[in-house]
Order: C-alpha cells, then structure tokens, then sequence
C-alpha cells in the first residue's frame, strides 16, 4: 500500500472443514467451490485453463471472464502462481499456492 508490500493475514473460509480452494484438473478445468458458514455447498464456478510456457492462462467464454497468472513454481506437488490487478493509482499484486492433493 502506498508502495510499500501488504501481506494480508490467511484466507479465512467461512466452513472450518471445507476450505475454498480451487482444484485444477487433468483435462484442464479449474473447479472452485465455495461453502457456507454452515458448511453447505454455496457455489460451483467451473473455468477452462491452459498453459503456454510460463503463463497459466483462466477462463470462461460464457462469463467473459479471462485472467492471466505468471507460473513461479510447477512441480509434481506444487504450483505457486503470481497475478496483478491495476486498479489505476494502485497495482495489488498476489501470488497463490497449490499442493497436489
């Protein structure tokens, strides 16, 4: 903020046993699921994704939605991905981490 690195606390999830976390498939779909604080399922977004060389590309052609990762780590067990957002005066950058279940 301002310039200066802002490292928010930990996603806090609404469900204490069912975390929202996106699971990326084989056949390249990305399936996010959010709970509720009851723990019931809430939402189900589904989006494509592919790679091309160090790029993770995700979308929806239906929603119009696309966003563009830069992949910092691919491994058998990990995949840590870096985006931004502009928001015109501030530029809010985030990195995700991903293990193999």
């Amino acid at each position: 903020i301002d310039g200066e690195e802002a490292i928010p606390e930990n996603w806090e999830h609404d469900c204490p046993s069912k975390k929202n976390i996106p699971e990326f498939t084989k056949d390249g779909d990305v399936i996010d699921t959010y709970y509720d604080e009851d723990c019931n399922l809430d939402e189900v977004d589904i989006y494509s994704y592919s790679v091309e060389g160090n790029l993770l590309f995700m979308y929806d052609e239906d929603e119009d939605f696309e966003e563009t990762f830069t992949i910092r780590e691919l491994t058998e067990s990990k995949l840590v991905i870096y985006g931004e957002e502009d928001f015109g005066e501030m530029i809010f950058g985030f990195e995700f981490h991903f293990d193999r279940k």
